[in-house]
């Protein structure tokens, strides 16, 4: 498999996830602080985007997902065939049994 993607898709919870990590993350620290959060999730994004197999399979998940740390939360993804699918974005302090289980 190659090791360039055409880029990523999010899941609809995954998409629900970062509008509450920018939501809470603006109320919170600021607008501009949220701003540079997701910008930064972001990056991470491409980064997986071009580097697929940059976290390790957790195969105690069904399917199995990749766990990749950005900031105070993990990018849960799926490697398809030319993308990388987001499955959710957790934050590290939540229990990821509970949440992918």
């Amino acid at each position: 498999m190659a090791n360039h993607l055409a880029g990523y898709r999010l899941s609809v919870k995954a998409t629900d996830d970062l509008r509450s990590i920018l939501t809470y993350t603006a109320e919170t620290f600021g607008e501009d602080q949220a701003e540079r959060y997701v910008a930064q999730l972001k990056r991470h994004l491409d980064l997986l985007s071009q580097n697929p197999l940059l976290a390790p399979e957790r195969h105690e998940f069904q399917p199995p997902v990749r766990i990749f740390p950005s900031g105070g939360h993990s990018i849960v993804y799926q490697e398809q065939a030319d993308h990388i699918f987001v499955v959710r974005f957790l934050h590290q302090r939540m229990d990821l049994v509970e949440c992918l289980g």
